[in-house]
């Protein structure tokens, strides 16, 4: 045991500045056994904007499953500080789960960041609530939506926000603000960013909830949200962010298919005077890009576009961009390849399927080694249109041995109800649906008349 502590110290030294990835609350990792997965606190920005020198203390409940419990931190928006984090799953067997919450403290007010550890053989991450195996063997990244964390407002006047949309597929999106029950239609142009423009009236501080859904769909994969807080405080220009800029990936997370390169967009809010920076893309083996290191001057807001193209045989890649103005920051992307075949693959190793479901499961995931994204979902079509051989989990003496039940354990109704939900929905999304070709390379289109 000491010996594998030892080794764990050591690797978590060599990965901190390799593989971090920032906070993101609701964030569900798939870790293999026996591996680590490293992230970081920023302060002040993970709390949000402080115009002073300020104490931050940051805490976390993740016990022997990290080798963090807490640090206190006194910084300021001039100097950002980032504390390294690595998640563990050493001595964990597959499917062990662990909820962990990390909170940041300071000037009598905590923020909480939620995330979830599912033990796998492939490794995936996804946004999500509730079991987290649940949430990585089910959701797919067809489409992301975002709107600013921190949206700042005059009290009872109208203030304007953007909506951002990207989708790797031609969808047709229903956008609800709840708050005001402004609605949107959006047709998405693959791999282009689409952003929306709306307005709010506030008298005090509040929230702001939009959520995105694919028309005609129910899955869990169709429907995606985005919170930001509005808030009526007077936050001095250069309190807003640390470095007195902004990062934002768009998509944070996307999916697509081995040699199929995904556009990425960063853009960098400048809020002082105008100056330059420099962009770095870092990226693993398997992952290659025409991106170059880029100097440029922003005065308020810029677009970096950005291409990467998997070529290595993983399922699951992050990466990282650099950005140096007054100060270093980074944000880290995720791309996913062949996902649809790879959640399959990670619910076979749940418990003990039924040899008709096993038999299907495993057509499936022949027929998805070559097809497109959209031949993907088609084939979970054709796998539910089949009555007798409906996907069934059953539980046996030996498979209570196999699967332990941990914090969150990943048990057999939640399992039958997560397939049952994937291939009959499945039904009713592709009964109206026919493949058209792909639009100029950027994207995959998958409509009916304009329909998802």
């Amino acid at each position: 045991m000491k010996a594998a502590l030892i080794i764990f110290s050591l690797l978590s030294l060599f990965l901190m500045t390799s593989s971090e990835a920032a906070l993101k609350d609701g964030t569900n990792f798939a870790i293999k056994p026996d591996s680590i997965r490293c992230i970081s606190t920023e302060v002040p920005d993970d709390f949000g904007a402080v115009g002073l020198l300020t104490s931050f203390y940051v805490t976390s409940n993740c016990g022997e499953w990290c080798d963090f419990t807490g640090s206190t931190v006194l910084t300021d928006p001039g100097n950002p500080v980032s504390i390294p984090v690595c998640l563990n799953t050493f001595g964990k067997q597959v499917n062990e789960t662990k909820k962990i919450r990390f909170t940041i403290s300071a000037r009598g007010k905590q923020k909480d960041y939620n995330y979830g550890i599912c033990v796998a053989p492939q490794e995936d991450q996804d946004i999500g609530s509730g079991n987290p195996c649940a949430v990585v063997n089910v959701n797919q990244k067809y489409f992301e939506i975002k709107t600013e964390p921190i949206i700042y407002a005059e009290p009872n006047k109208e203030t304007e926000y953007e909506i951002e949309v990207y989708s790797t597929l031609k969808l047709e999106l229903d956008i609800t603000v709840q708050e005001t029950g402004k609605t949107f239609k959006v047709t998405t142009v693959p791999q282009q960013k689409t952003v929306l423009k709306d307005k709010i009236t506030v008298k005090q501080d509040t929230s702001l909830n939009v959520k995105a859904v694919v028309s005609g769909c129910t899955i869990p994969s169709c429907t995606k949200t985005s919170s930001s807080l509005v808030t009526i405080q007077k936050i001095p220009e250069y309190a807003k962010t640390s470095g007195n800029f902004s990062l934002s990936l768009m998509p944070e997370s996307a999916t697509t298919k081995k040699s199929q390169p995904v556009k990425y967009y960063l853009e960098i809010k400048n809020y002082g005077e105008e100056k330059e920076y420099s962009v770095e893309l870092k990226l693993p083996e398997g992952l290659k890009s025409t991106f170059n290191t880029t100097k440029k001057s922003v005065r308020n807001s810029e677009d970096f576009t950005i291409e990467i193209e998997p070529t290595g045989s993983e399922p699951f890649y992050t990466f990282t961009v650099d950005v140096r103005g007054q100060a270093l920051k980074s944000v880290q992307g995720t791309l996913s390849v062949n996902e649809l075949a790879n959640d399959l693959s990670r619910a076979k190793t749940t418990d003990v399927l039924d040899p008709d479901a096993l038999s299907n499961i495993n057509a499936v995931l022949v027929n998805t080694r070559d097809s497109s994204l959209a031949d993907d979902l088609k084939s979970f079509s054709d796998l539910a249109n089949k009555p007798k051989d409906v996907t069934q989990i059953v539980e046996t003496a030996s498979s209570k041995k196999s699967a332990p039940k941990k914090e969150g354990g990943f048990d057999m109704t939640t399992i039958a109800l997560i397939i049952a939900v994937v291939v009959l929905a499945g039904v009713f999304v592709m009964f109206k649906m026919r493949k058209k070709p792909a639009q100029d390379g950027d994207g995959e289109n998958w409509s009916q008349e304009g329909r998802y």
